[in-house]
């Protein structure tokens, strides 16, 4: 009952807050808005942009073309060399692939041919499209190498003339050809891979979906800073020593205080949750039980940090600044903002520390429908919010005596 009232007491005062409805609720939905029209399927493209400039316009450069058009992965726009290079320096490819003249010639003789790739320092992906684009190459030259064998055995055997040459060079190569039909020899298959698992049939990529939820999840920590700031007024007023006193018991003032704060984080999550599904058909195809225990377990960890940090200082607007910090430096290093796998891996390591990239990983876990990984991270999260009431148990006793 006394955690019941203490609980209602801290909602009250919170819902009159003008600015708690700005901060909590108006502009984190604003924010989520922008992430969502960013993210959304419906304006995200997952096809990688590249562009092609074909200087040899020959019949196996238009052929090597229309194999890389044929890829589902990549979006092909083809250019003249300037405008390919200014498409680099404006990071709106992620490389430009230039098919040298002489293309054709240099197959036909059995020589390797010229493209030049042009890519900034930024692109991640150009050298794996290089694989994909000689995959093409390889095609061309493996029939162009059978072609070359057999005539240049027939004409060992018999003297030809040079358009016989020519016509039994074509008729080799268009019946090596064939065998990459109805598909290719070799087929390349691309998947979405985290911890050596893999995400089949979904409609959001593994990874693509991680970058709203890492948004919300930092707005819904910068949320937590009310909680800061009450346990602060609270002090000041005197108040806090006279709740102990009433209750009697540290962990009634901690659950009084947990609980609220836990509530209107939740109702916060729903919102911005239920934008983001609705208006931008993200996390369509994740378990929503999964996704309510990853979200439940973060916000129970950062009701419980605000707790422990709000017993460490008492001037609420110095310590508030200095949450916000915290916030925003645990969620660069967590992954909030861009995939932890394109860190080091000390900083990988690291990310494990803060609430944020425990999060982030759960979340993969939930992503990948993995049940095992979803409890660990759950156990592990609670655990570790529990440790960090019981030390904020033993910090509110210190301070009242």
């Amino acid at each position: 009952m006394k955690i019941l009232i203490i609980t209602l007491f801290k909602l009250k005062g919170l819902l009159k807050s003008r600015t708690a409805w700005l901060t909590v609720f108006i502009i984190p939905l604003l924010f989520t808005l922008l992430a969502g029209s960013i993210y959304s399927p419906k304006t995200a493209s997952d096809r990688i942009p590249i562009a092609i400039v074909d200087e040899d316009n020959s019949q196996f450069s238009r052929f090597l073309i229309e194999l890389i058009k044929n890829e589902e992965l990549l979006e092909v726009l083809e250019t003249d060399e300037e405008h390919g290079l200014n498409l680099v320096k404006e990071h709106k490819v992620e490389g430009t692939y230039i098919i040298k003249k002489g293309f054709q010639a240099e197959i036909k003789k059995d020589s390797n041919p010229e493209i030049d790739v042009l890519k900034s320092s930024n692109s991640y992906g150009a050298d794996a499209i290089s694989e994909i684009i000689a995959s093409g190459l390889v095609r061309l030259q493996s029939n162009a190498r059978a072609a070359n064998i057999i005539v240049k055995e027939y004409d060992k055997e018999r003297s030809l003339t040079e358009d016989e040459k020519e016509k039994l060079w074509m008729e080799v190569y268009n019946h090596s050809e064939s065998y990459w039909y109805p598909q290719q020899l070799m087929k390349l298959e691309y998947q979405s891979l985290y911890l050596n698992q893999t995400s089949d049939e979904k409609t959001n990529i593994v990874g693509f979906s991680e970058g709203p939820f890492g948004v919300l999840i930092t707005f819904l920590a910068l949320s937590g800073i009310y909680g800061l700031g009450a346990f602060s007024k609270e002090h000041k007023s005197e108040s806090f020593k006279r709740l102990y006193l009433i209750t009697n018991s540290s962990k009634t003032l901690i659950l009084g205080n947990i609980i609220p704060l836990l509530i209107i984080l939740s109702f916060q999550g729903c919102i911005l949750f239920y934008t983001l599904n609705q208006f931008f058909d993200l996390y369509l195809d994740v378990s929503y039980i999964y996704l309510t225990i990853t979200v439940f377990a973060y916000l129970l960890l950062i009701s419980s940090l605000v707790i422990l940090i709000s017993t460490f200082s008492y001037r609420g607007e110095n310590l508030q600044n200095k949450y916000s910090i915290f916030v925003i430096l645990s969620s660069v290093i967590g992954g909030s903002f861009w995939s932890v796998d394109l860190m080091p891996k000390i900083l990988q390591r690291l990310a494990l520390f803060t609430p944020q990239g425990i999060t982030m990983e759960m979340f993969k876990m939930t992503v990948l429908n993995n049940f095992n990984g979803v409890v660990l991270y759950f156990i592990m999260i609670v655990a570790a919010a529990l440790l960090l009431m019981i030390i904020s148990n033993i910090r509110i006793k210190a301070l009242v005596n």
